[in-house]
């Protein structure tokens, strides 16, 4: 099986997608240090890698399929040092997703 691979930076100030690798990709802030960001429809997201760009703390990143999401989904949270929900974060995520 092949994968494709797509990236897409993430800005917290107002919150919005600053670059990514494919057209259409959008984030919605669920709460505090929770986001979801959504791939192009046909994306079926099967792994993916995320890190803070200018923070000190932890980045989880979730295939949607694993999250109670659409499998073009991607649940993120993003935690300070103390292990508590953090915003104003600036991350990168990349997900992978088989090609047919």
């Amino acid at each position: 099986m092949n994968f494709g691979m797509s990236v897409a930076v993430i800005e917290s100030s107002p919150l919005r997608v600053v670059a990514s690798s494919d057209f259409g990709v959008s984030i919605e802030e669920v709460q505090l240090g929770e986001y979801i960001v959504t791939f192009p429809v046909g994306f079926r997201v099967a792994g993916c890698v995320a890190t803070q760009n200018n923070s000190a703390g932890t980045i989880t990143a979730i295939p949607g399929s694993n999250s109670a999401l659409s499998p073009n989904q991607v649940r993120v949270v993003t935690l300070n040092l103390n292990n508590s929900f953090a915003g104003g974060l600036t991350y990168t995520l990349v997900v992978f997703y088989p090609i047919p």
